[in-house]
């Protein structure tokens, strides 16, 4: 089992880091804006993208395809059939969703329904550049959000605090919904069989034991 980070900086998660700048961390320097990746088809069974999408551009030259579906096109090409995609990207209520200059599109909940089958309503159909409607490329999908109190708490004491000294609180309060979206957690499933794990060769014999000398 392989797994690849795209654009993972400083943090790799898994196997095989790739980014656009050479790090401790990356052990692949590509523009995932530029396709095809160097990556056979089907080579990785995970792949995360952290908080890196909501920096694709809308328009990749010269084939003028939102950038967004070229990339999502890269990712399931390289996934082997059953394999995930793991994708943390800011919601678009937090206040870092626009608040990053680098940040070229938000996202919301909603926006997943046209990449997971199982969400796919079919009322709207995302068109290719040739005009064709698309359908959704990953077949099973899991989303989940958290929140940002923002300046609900005086003296700096805001979500990160409350998230990682007191999580139980953290996670009551985004139950009730306190507070505005931060965060969206959103994990995709390729479509197809996952292959079959490796199987376990049996343990061996422990050697015959040889009476001693008379």
């Amino acid at each position: 089992m392989v797994s690849l980070d795209v654009g993972c900086g400083k943090q790799k998660r898994g196997d095989i880091g790739m980014d656009i700048y050479p790090g401790p961390q990356v052990d692949v320097v590509w523009d995932l804006r530029k396709t095809p990746w160097p990556f056979e088809s089907g080579k990785f069974d995970t792949v995360y993208a952290i908080h890196v999408l909501e920096h694709i551009p809308f328009s990749l030259e010269p084939q003028y395809e939102d950038g967004l579906f070229s990339v999502m096109g890269e990712i399931h090409r390289v996934l082997q059939p059953g394999g995930k995609l793991v994708i943390i990207t800011p919601h678009q209520q937090s206040r870092y969703a626009w608040g990053v200059p680098t940040h070229r599109r938000v996202f919301n909940e909603t926006t997943w329904t046209h990449f997971s089958r199982d969400l796919w309503t079919g009322v709207y159909s995302l068109e290719s550049p040739d005009g064709v409607g698309r359908e959704p490329l990953f077949e099973k999908s899991s989303i989940r959000v958290d929140r940002e109190f923002g300046s609900a708490y005086p003296f700096g004491f805001r979500e990160w605090h409350v998230e990682h000294r007191l999580p139980r609180v953290y996670r009551v309060l985004c139950a009730l919904r306190v507070g505005r979206k931060r965060n969206l957690y959103v994990t995709l499933t390729k479509g197809g069989a996952a292959p079959p794990a490796p199987a376990t060769l049996p343990a061996a014999s422990p050697p015959p034991r040889v009476p001693p000398p008379a």
